[in-house]
């Protein structure tokens, strides 16, 4: 009773409940931000971290204030839309009791944590690699130090001997013999080279603990002393040079603590007894030089020549080489592999003589430096370094002043240290190159280096730059004309006296494709350093800020600042492509006027059809593009019809010549219309196409038909298409903003909605919209784009709305979008009847739109334009002709609900990609809808009753929300369903997600619907799963499993989960994620030998943290994924290899990321002589495996590898090729680092200069895990 009492009185307390929790969430809001502090506070003084119960903490207060935002925001909406009150009892009802529940959760979180803060977990030690020389001496001095370390009661111990003799590489051992080892917390290595400051030491020791290096000396002092004073470390300090190390001015705890558990060491190496003395060294560890036979010994091995002493040619001349290095062990071993390989006595005799000459008499005094040779060269390396990091200063330098940023004086004046100390070095090392002595001023010049390197600013972060240009893919076509023109262009670009330069021409004459041709000019060598690509249809700024790698989320004032200050001291080549109104430089950021002179170039180039822009844009040189010649335009049109047909009679031919002739030399006119002609096998058929145009081009100087004249030849490739749904296809993709590129599964979903494909299965439907996408494409009405998108042409778009006037009406929101433009206003909307169609890409002033005839309209298009609000729609407006509304890439949000619930009559309506925090009811009374898309309004949390309403609906797509609940009985009213998506958002590993409660409910619904063609779903935990079995003839074609419980360790991907043979043909895409398996086992039961997944083309396995082995039982891959192409494998951290992918025989793209425990990442190929391996893959990607290695044996092939990439792969040791396996259509072979490939060990030489071509050096930037799924 009392709980029913309790829910009874919710709709009443509504305001009590809000202020509550508003009061409660406040206050805890208050108590996150001193934790904030406390905790800040304690990384900034002592390199504290927060416990994971504090993180977890301020998490959920976060979280709880989000809410209650949320709550807060609900309820002040309905106090401002009611006055305060409100009859709607139900929805008070569920504010208050949201509230109340919120309530009862902040305050279980009014308890803080404790501790806050804990330190930071280090290994003991970090392994340094080190070359594996093997000195049998120091083997017992490395023992005797070990154990005055580990047993011994002395706190600082010196190795002390003279230069060259290992003693760096003896105490890096002593390091590595602390990995893995308890004996010391924290076991620190650094390096202390001649002139090394205090703040260089602090700075390496507080990197290694992970401590703040903010403040002076002192500050950094006190630090390091908090954070070490109670702790067990071993402090191992490398070439203590020119006196002793103050070790309280660094900071470390002295004296050093010996008692109990608590043990602080110190170790150094050093050359001087001296500074043994000094430091109160009390355990001396001596390394001497090495004794005559264990000199040559070691010399012997690092040479190769096991018989080396007897060689009857070179054997005594080795010996004596020996002997003058006076068994210093680094000289031995250098010229033992200097030597190698040498069989002329006098190149030993050479050595010989430069040994002796040089001053080695004093090479074992505590300051003696090495040989000549090794001086430079040590120098030459250093430099390398010190030129590497200042160009990554310099990148971090143009990254920050593209967001307003300039570097300190001190970064200035450490880049022109960095260059006056290069030029040095320079000098020094030509003076090598010609026998002149200089080993005092190189080592004098190698320690200035190291200094420098040293001191370089400490808080620079690499990031990637933008290439200098970007490559525009291009039909490939040579005409001479063209070739005129793009060289004239070149040579005027070349021209310093040239600032900006226009390309004019008529609509269709090629103006483009040769813009496009000046881009590329630049791709290889650039005397540019960004040559910029943009379209004057589309917002010229962003284009520009993107391209450069702006920040685009200012205002645009300031991000024209931006621009400007980051382009002004830079040289750079903008080209802007169909100019149709003046542009104003300095609005698109440009800098103006240009500057050209021998260190900056800056130049604009554009194309536009009109000659008054050219003059108003004050060009310093036009470019006139004109039509063809006519051999030229027979050329052109004989490259693009049909040669069958061409060639299958005389009269064609010849037929085709005198067409040619006819389209007046306009490429796109000859282009379309011989694609057109593909079609037509006898002569009648070219004969009506010549009357046709000689019609059309029949009045050349009067410039409505040369209008009509581009657009016409167009609308006859339109009127060629097959049938009336092709040339619908045609015109809905008009409907896009002009420029943007349509991903193909985006337009097969909206052809299926408008019901102009409609195939007896899924599968069909998007086979034959695929092939209607390359009818377009085979007909030059659309252009084929990047990563499977399409795009259609300016010109062509402007035809397609051409073909619209008369029968819809089309009005494009700017001057320069469409064909019709009143110049120097924003044109009216006009009316034409009958009126169909408003297509509407970016609006300049919505304030234009309040009379907005919403009723001259059967379709309306206003997607990816920010909108927050939709025009305003009239009383009296009569909405019934509206069928057909794209809402699609804005900003709308639940004030549409009271415009929206107006379009009755609405079949088609695309609201994805908006800001709807939920599905308004009032969306719900459009019974006429058929297709209804609300994908990636992420807020969306569930789905309300009246849903069911709308019973004409066909097509449902909830992809990308967050939704956990479904009504009962929803999805069983919508009976004539054809397809449903409900992929939900993944958001990364971390972020709560809420479950998917309703699969149980409605997988028995949609197995009731007769229609269903298509369900997109979540499935979580193996009792969904197993449901699964349950359910016959559901066709399932994106499916996420996920959350597969601990016990599902054997996880099995078999058909006797599904009992029939549908889900077969239907699934299109499976990803498995979030789930504990160990082992995923592809299995096939005796009972269905020829079972397989015929459909299936993508699978992604992501955050599978315990899957260790996938294994295919009984059967190869192949033949349960026959058309298997895509497949991604991500954060499995104990995965082995992927060694089943090798024998998938249509898969093509394969990317491996975040999976450490891959050394290799497939086995042996066990079938090299019937099998091949990888027969199509294209793309290959490794990204983030810190343990890989290699990627396979040399008898694993790659025929097809066009791409292989690698990211953060630090300990890649070799490439699987050799001149035999190199594939042929390699195009790119991506790496991090210059020192990665150059350390690759090959199995053949010569293969680093087969593939060096294809190299490319690219730094990635950190990445972070979050993704949305999509078909």
């Amino acid at each position: 009773m009392n709980s029913l009492l309790k829910q009874a009185a919710y709709p009443f307390n509504i305001r009590r409940s809000v202020q509550d929790l508003i009061t409660h969430t406040d206050d805890l809001v208050a108590r996150r931000h001193d934790i904030a502090r406390q905790i800040e506070a304690a990384d900034r003084d002592g390199g504290m971290i927060p416990t994971h119960e504090a993180r977890q903490w301020l998490d959920r207060v976060e979280s709880a204030r989000l809410s209650a935002d949320t709550i807060r925001g609900r309820y002040e909406q309905r106090c401002r839309m009611f006055g305060g009150c409100s009859l709607n009892l139900w929805s008070n009802y569920r504010i208050s009791k949201r509230a109340a529940e919120r309530l009862a959760i902040v305050r279980s979180y009014e308890v803080v944590p404790s501790p806050i803060t804990i330190d930071p977990p280090a290994l003991a030690a970090v392994n340094i690699p080190i070359e594996s020389v093997q000195i049998h001496s120091q083997e017992s001095i490395l023992e005797e130090a070990l154990r005055c370390i580990t047993e011994g009661p002395s706190a600082i111990i010196g190795i002390c001997g003279p230069g060259g003799v290992g003693k760096t590489h003896l105490l890096k051992r002593i390091n590595n013999n602390f990995v893995g080892d308890s004996t010391f917390r924290l076991v620190i290595f650094v390096t202390a080279t001649r002139g090394c400051s205090v703040q260089t030491i602090q700075t390496q020791i507080m990197e290694r603990i992970n401590l703040n290096r903010d403040g002076d000396s002192v500050t950094r002092a006190n630090r390091i002393v908090r954070f070490l004073k109670a702790k067990s470390f071993l402090l191992l300090v490398d070439d203590l040079w020119g006196g002793e190390l103050e070790m309280g001015s660094v900071g470390i705890p002295y004296p050093l603590k010996n008692e109990g558990q608590l043990k602080q060491k110190v170790v150094i190496t050093t050359r001087s007894p001296t500074i043994c003395e000094l430091m109160n060294v009390t355990t001396h560890v001596k390394v001497e030089v090495l004794e005559d036979d264990e000199a040559r010994e070691l010399f012997m091995e690092y040479n190769g020549h096991k018989g080396l002493y007897s060689d009857p040619h070179i054997g005594d001349l080795a010996k004596e080489l020996v002997k003058e290095l006076k068994g210093v062990a680094s000289q031995l071993i250098h010229f033992g592999k200097e030597m190698r390989g040498r069989k002329d006595p006098k190149r030993w005799e050479d050595a010989i003589f430069v040994v002796k000459t040089s001053d080695t008499t004093h090479l074992q005094d505590e300051d003696q430096l090495s040989l000549k040779g090794t001086i430079v060269r040590n120098l030459k390396v250093a430099t390398e370094n010190m030129l590497a990091r200042s160009n990554e200063v310099r990148q971090k330098i143009e990254i920050a002043e593209r967001n307003g940023k300039t570097p300190t004086n001190g970064v200035i004046s450490w880049l022109r240290r960095v260059d006056s100390i290069t030029s040095s070095a320079e000098i020094i090392c030509g003076q090598h190159q010609l026998n002149l002595d200089v080993s005092q001023s190189a080592a004098e010049k190698l320690h200035e280096v190291q200094e420098c390197l040293d001191n370089q600013p400490s808080d620079i972060v690499v990031d990637v730059l933008q290439t200098p240009t970007e490559y525009i893919p291009i039909q490939s076509f040579e005409l001479r004309s063209q070739n005129i023109v793009l060289q004239d262009a070149l040579r005027y670009i070349a021209d310093d006296s040239v600032e900006m330069i226009g390309i004019r021409g008529a609509a269709g004459v090629g103006k483009t494709h040769i813009l496009k041709k000046i881009n590329n000019s630049f791709h290889e060598h650039s005397d540019f350093q960004f040559v910029i690509f943009v379209t004057a249809s589309r917002n010229i700024r962003e284009q520009i800020a993107r391209r450069l790698g702006i920040n685009q989320d200012d205002r645009d004032a300031k991000l024209v600042t931006r621009i400007s200050k980051f382009l002004e001291k830079r040289s750079f080549l903008l080209l802007v492509d169909d100019l149709r109104e003046i542009l104003d430089p300095k609005e698109a950021g440009i800098p103006f006027p240009l500057r050209n002179s021998s260190e900056i170039r800056q130049k604009v180039v554009f194309t536009t059809r009109s000659e008054h822009i050219c003059g108003q844009m004050a060009v310093s040189k036009k470019i006139k593009v004109t039509c063809l010649e006519q051999d030229e335009a027979i050329y052109l049109f004989r490259q693009n019809v049909d040669m069958g047909i061409l060639h299958s009679s005389p009269r064609i031919e010849e037929l085709a010549n005198t067409l040619a002739k006819e389209l007046s030399g306009l490429p796109l006119a000859l282009i379309t219309t011989a694609r057109a002609m593909s079609s037509r096998h006898h002569p009648t058929g070219w004969e009506d196409a010549i009357r046709e145009m000689h019609d059309l081009f029949r009045h050349k100087d009067n410039p409505l038909n040369m209008e009509k004249g581009v657009y016409q030849p167009i609308k006859f490739s339109y009127d060629s298409l097959r049938n009336d749904t092709l040339k619908q296809c045609f015109l809905t993709c008009s409907m896009w903003p002009v420029d943007q590129n349509i991903r193909k599964d985006e337009l097969v979903q909206c052809w299926m909605g408008l019901g102009l494909v409609d195939e007896p299965n899924i599968r069909s439907s998007y086979n034959e919209a695929y092939k209607l996408i390359c009818d377009l494409e085979a007909a030059c009405l659309l252009e084929s784009g990047p990563n499977n998108d399409v795009k259609m042409q300016n010109v062509i778009r402007d035809t397609a709305l051409w073909i619209s006037h008369g029968k819809w009406v089309v009005h494009t929101g700017r001057v320069s979008s469409g064909p019709f433009r009143n110049a120097g206003h924003f044109p009216n909307i006009f009316e034409i009847s009958p009126p169909e169609i408003l297509v509407e890409p970016s609006p300049a002033n919505w304030d234009l739109f309040n009379n907005f005839h919403w009723d001259k309209a059967m379709c309306v298009s206003l997607m990816c334009n920010s909108m927050t609000k939709l025009p305003t729609v009239s009383i009296d407006q009569d909405l019934s002709e509206l069928k057909i509304l794209c809402l699609q890439q804005n900003s709308l949000d639940a004030n549409i609900a009271r415009v929206i619930q107006r379009f009755i009559a609405v079949t088609y309506l695309d609201l994805s990609w908006n800001k709807l925090e939920n599905i308004p009811e009032e969306l719900c009374s459009l019974t006429n809808l058929e297709y209804l898309n609300l994908s990636y309004n992420f807020s969306i949390s569930e789905v309300p009753k009246c849903l069911g309403f709308l019973i004409k609906l066909k097509f449902l797509y909830l992809q990308g929300t967050n939704i956990k609940t479904i009504p009962d009985g929803v999805i069983s009213s919508l009976t004539e369903l054809q397809v449903l998506d409900l992929l939900n958002m993944y958001f990364g590993e971390g972020i709560t997600m809420s479950p998917v409660e309703y699969v149980p409910t409605i997988l028995p619904e949609l197995g009731a619907i007769n229609n269903l063609k298509e369900v997109d779903i979540v499935i979580e935990g193996s009792f969904q799963y197993e449901l699964l079995s349950q359910c016959c003839n559901l066709p399932l074609r994106l499916v996420a499993l996920r959350k597969m419980e601990q016990s599902c360790a054997l996880f099995r991907l078999s058909e006797s989960i599904f009992q029939d043979n549908l889900l077969g043909t239907t699934l299109n895409y499976l990803e498995v994620s979030d789930s504990d398996m160990n082992v995923i086992e592809i299995f096939r039961g005796a009972e269905a030998p020829n079972y397989c997944f015929e459909a299936l083309k993508k699978i992604e396995l992501f955050n599978l943290k315990m899957l260790k082995h996938i294994k295919c039982f009984r059967l190869s891959p192949h033949d349960m994924f026959p058309s298997l192409s895509v497949l991604r494998v991500s954060f499995c951290d104990r995965l082995k290899n992927i060694s089943c992918t090798m024998y998938l025989s249509k898969l093509q793209h394969l990317e491996v990321s975040y999976c450490n425990s891959i050394t290799q990442a497939f086995g042996h190929n066990m079938n090299k002589s019937t099998v091949p391996t990888f027969p199509c893959l294209r793309y290959l990607s490794f990204a983030y495996l810190d343990g890989l290695e290699r990627i396979c044996d040399s008898d694993v092939t790659f025929p097809q590898l066009e791409t292989l990439k690698f990211t953060g792969c630090p300990n890649l040791m070799s490439l699987p090729f050799n001149k035999g396996t190199v594939p042929l259509n390699l195009r790119e072979l991506q790496l991090e680092d210059v020192k990665l490939w150059k350390n690759l060990i090959w199995e053949e030489e010569g293969i680093l200069d087969l593939l060096e071509p294809y190299l490319k050096i690219k730094v990635s930037p950190p990445t972070t895990c979050l993704r949305h799924k999509t078909s």
